[in-house]
């Protein structure tokens, strides 16, 4: 079994690249259904950001994938057009790289809170398809653990917490003081509700713009006005700043229609991948147009002992994941009936018998083949498969553990049941002592 990544951020990648791979909860799913569906792939997981997308793959040591045309392909794209964008990392380099990403430390904004939260989203998406196994679930998680740590022990000490959601409120103050200010925030996601929890905070009359089949079943931020969507541009001409922030493929501002407001925001903050604005909208007279690769935040060189900290703690995470593909790897290997923690192949992937219909399912004799590579049972993150990892795994440890307690057990009754006696048998020869004693003086007497 072995670990690939690839992907392409802000690092090479510019606004108008990184939208095209953009994706919603939706076509993510289709994606993982489409790649997973590869008879060499046994997981993935996708991580889809403002700043970044990339996929995550467990495929068989045998594998000769290149998992940026599986992505390329899954989107349509050109992989040829695209292919110098991207960075693959393999084993332990794919897992070093998950630390940082996790813990904000790759992030255009140094330490972004959201990122944590975006990676363990990708990962539940993924087992929710049935689309995870248990290396890629296991890599994530001490990678995630490991971003906590560091986001604990060196930023938090170090510079703070810094989000997207911040530097746009840092943003919008450049323009003026925010208190008695108005505002429209176009986005009710996570970003777009931090946002406008902010603004309120700062004194802002925040507008959210909704769609007239959710007005009344979408809970906004407290003392936040609600706008029908239809007559967002209306609130816009009234505002003195627009923020958007959704994920809708379209755009939610256009050009044309902004050119016929009889005023306009001075400010206008983009912060979704794709963009939410129409960038010709920066050529209004008057308007600042602001994209999510115009905002940073601390960006200076970490010192010297942080930067000894994180690589304590990645390499820590690399090797309790090491220590725990050995031992995994152990129990595949146990002849069978000759331990308890003997782990049984499966001849056929678990997957495969949750694949929807438009999946290629593999043959009896391609799951045999693929087990057999790979010396372990596939339960990924599924309910049955989750049921077989304790069978395998935890009930024989549990049984070992028990028979241990058991032992340890049996032995302290045993020496307390051996005080017992030897006390009784005290007891019997003291009272056999003083009897003899008292026959003996009174027979002097």
């Amino acid at each position: 079994m072995k670990l690939i990544m690839t992907g392409l951020d802000h690092h090479r990648a510019d606004l108008a690249v990184r939208e095209k791979f953009a994706t919603t909860k939706e076509k993510t799913q289709q994606i993982l259904g489409f790649i997973n569906s590869e008879p060499e792939v046994n997981g993935c997981v996708l991580i889809s950001t403002c700043n970044r997308t990339e996929l995550y793959l467990s495929v068989l040591d045998t594998a000769e994938v290149v998992p940026s045309q599986l992505l390329c392909t899954s989107l349509c794209l050109s992989h040829v057009a695209y292919q110098s964008y991207f960075t693959t990392r393999h084993g332990t380099q794919a897992m070093d790289h998950l630390c940082r990403l996790a813990s904000g430390l790759d992030s255009l904004i140094r330490g972004d809170d959201q990122i944590i939260t975006q990676a363990r989203m990708a990962l539940d998406l993924s087992r929710e398809q049935h689309c995870t196994d248990s290396y890629l679930e296991t890599m994530f998680r001490v990678s995630v653990h490991a971003a906590k740590l560091i986001k604990a022990n060196v930023i938090l000490r170090g510079q703070g917490v810094d989000s997207v959601p911040s530097q746009t409120l840092e943003r919008l103050r450049t323009a003026g003081p925010l208190r008695g200010r108005r505002a429209v925030v176009i986005g009710n996601g996570q970003i777009g509700r931090l946002v406008t929890e902010l603004l309120i905070r700062e004194g802002v009359a925040v507008t959210v713009p909704l769609r007239e089949h959710k007005m009344g079943e979408i809970k906004v931020p407290e003392h936040a006005k609600t706008t029908a969507y239809k007559q967002r541009y209306e609130a816009i001409a009234e505002a003195d700043m627009l923020i958007s922030a959704t994920a809708s493929p379209h755009y939610m501002v256009h050009y044309d229609a902004m050119s016929q407001l009889a005023a306009l925001p001075g400010i206008i903050i983009d912060l979704a991948v794709p963009r939410d604005i129409e960038p010709s909208v920066q050529g209004l007279p008057g308007v600042t147009l602001v994209t999510i690769d115009d905002l940073t935040g601390n960006s200076g060189a970490l010192p010297t002992e942080s930067l000894v900290q994180i690589e304590a703690i990645v390499a820590d995470a690399i090797n309790r994941f090491g220590h725990w593909a050995a031992f995994k790897h152990q129990l595949s290997m146990a002849p069978a009936g000759g331990s308890l923690l003997a782990l049984p192949v499966r001849a056929r992937r678990r997957k495969s018998l949750n694949a929807t219909p438009r999946r290629r399912k593999r043959s009896a004799g391609e799951a045999c083949c693929c087990a057999a590579k790979l010396g372990v049972s596939h339960g990924g993150g599924t309910q049955a498969g989750q049921a077989e990892v304790h069978q395998t795994v935890r009930e024989p440890v549990r049984q070992l553990a028990h028979g241990q307690l058991r032992e340890a057990a049996h032995g302290q009754l045993r020496e307390a049941a051996h005080g017992q006696l030897r006390e009784a048998a005290h007891g019997q020869l003291r009272e056999a002592a003083h009897g003899q004693r008292l026959h003996i003086a009174g027979g002097r007497l």
